[in-house]
């Protein structure tokens, strides 16, 4: 690249040198780390749809639009700041780790205790995203990691999550 063509837009500049406000695009491959603090689980068998509250943390790998708005703000000393904004629109994919409950219901009585089992999950995110903070929601599937990953009634079953991310 050449050091000539790049621009530099200082962090502050006095009145007579204020830079008017500059819009930019760009789009590209990103990776962050989400987490779906909300998963609701249709009804399996007679157990009825379930609103699942526990930590499930993913990485996240997809395709962003950004719109980036560089802006220069009055400050009292008559000098203006650089107020940098940025508004992201991304899709991907997650793979992560979590946890769930583990009950003689979600395995059609095939144990008797209950316990919080690890998952691994994945699946599909859409997200819309303000500066290093995004919401959106997932479609995903969760792989009970243990021995009665096969009496799971959830096991491979498709959920609606709320995620949550930081750009990293």
């Amino acid at each position: 690249m050449d050091s000539s063509t790049l621009k530099t837009y200082p962090l502050l500049v006095y009145e007579e040198n204020k830079i008017p406000q500059i819009n930019f695009h760009d789009k590209g491959f990103e990776v962050s780390f989400i987490v779906l603090p909300l998963k609701i689980r249709p009804s399996v068998k007679e157990v009825p749809t379930q609103l699942n509250c526990d930590f499930n943390g993913s990485i996240y790998a997809g395709y962003s639009k950004n719109r980036y708005k560089i802006n220069y703000l009055n400050h009292d000393t008559g000098l203006y700041l650089r107020k940098i904004s940025n508004y992201e629109f991304s899709y991907g994919l997650f793979l992560g780790v979590g946890n769930t409950f583990i009950s003689p219901t979600t395995t059609n009585h095939a144990i008797h205790d209950e316990y919080d089992g690890v998952v691994l999950q994945k699946g599909i995110a859409i997200s819309l995203g303000y500066n290093n903070l995004k919401a959106g929601i997932a479609l995903g599937m969760d792989n009970l990691l243990g021995k009665d990953r096969k009496n799971w009634i959830y096991e491979n079953k498709p959920y609606l999550a709320l995620s949550l991310g930081l750009n990293i």
